[in-house]
């Protein structure tokens, strides 16, 4: 959390900063990286918080209005709840789309020294006369980038994403299905059969896993044994019909040399 200029009471500048060095623990680590930084190097200065802090000092039309209905203990037992004095009451907050993304980089000079890739969303409050809504600060998430999915499933068209429609999947017989928690590399998703296709192995599962439409498709590249062209779905009932040609080629063969 990052504090405009004298906006925190009592402060200058405020950023306190939340971080851990080992993954699943409970165990965080607190700094106020106001006080680590030179007057050139502060955070109010860096591109990003200009950004936000130009955006959104005078304009809050586009804010999304949330409305509370606070209710309070009558007394220390709780016998009833009574309504608070503003009843309802609302805030305005940035949503999703307000934020903006940064570009990977290696955090050389942070606590975790890792490819990471930052989100920062602006939040606000009541100026000093409680009159309007002001520019308060912003709030920025770091987040490992070999831990963000990818995904290469298609999209509509407007959605940004630089991995979107590279999947291996055959698209005559099959469409691609995304697999969460996969991190930042490909194979990431799974080939299911299109209606009035099937799969064409007797497997627990049902799909082409994407790692081994991958794994097959560099094979190609590489000039390099592959099972690529066979993996893609079937016409459902083919097995049935190949089954069945069978028996009846047999039965004809034994009638002949019945014949005889």
């Amino acid at each position: 959390m990052y504090w405009d200029r004298g906006k925190f009471t009592n402060r200058t500048l405020f950023a306190p900063h939340a971080y851990k060095t080992i993954l699943n623990t409970r165990k965080f680590f607190m700094e106020d990286l106001a006080r680590l930084n030179s007057t050139r190097d502060s955070y109010v200065n860096k591109p990003w918080f200009r950004k936000l802090k130009t955006r959104w000092s005078t304009n809050f039309d586009d804010l999304e209005k949330y409305w509370l209905r606070l209710k309070l203990r009558q007394n220390a037992t709780g016998m009833y709840a009574r309504k608070y004095e503003r009843y309802p009451t609302f805030y305005k907050a940035a949503e999703l789309r307000h934020g903006q993304w940064s570009v990977p980089e290696f955090d050389c000079d942070g606590f975790v020294k890792k490819w990471v890739i930052h989100y920062t969303a602006p939040f606000f409050g009541w100026d000093a006369l409680r009159a309007k809504l002001e520019f308060k600060g912003a709030i920025r998430v770091t987040m490992d980038l070999l831990k963000l999915d990818i995904t290469q499933c298609p999209n509509e068209y407007f959605v940004q994403n630089a991995f979107k429609d590279t999947h291996r999947c055959d698209r005559k017989t099959s469409y691609c299905v995304p697999i969460q928690g996969r991190g930042f590399d490909t194979g990431g998703y799974k080939c299911e059969c299109i209606q009035g296709y099937e799969y064409p192995f007797e497997d627990p599962i049902t799909y082409f896993d994407g790692q081994l439409m991958e794994a097959e498709y560099i094979n190609i590249v590489r000039n390099k044994k592959t099972r690529y062209d066979f993996l893609k779905c079937r016409v459902a009932g083919a097995a049935t019909l190949q089954s069945s040609s069978i028996i009846i080629l047999a039965l004809l063969f034994f009638s002949l040399i019945l014949r005889r």
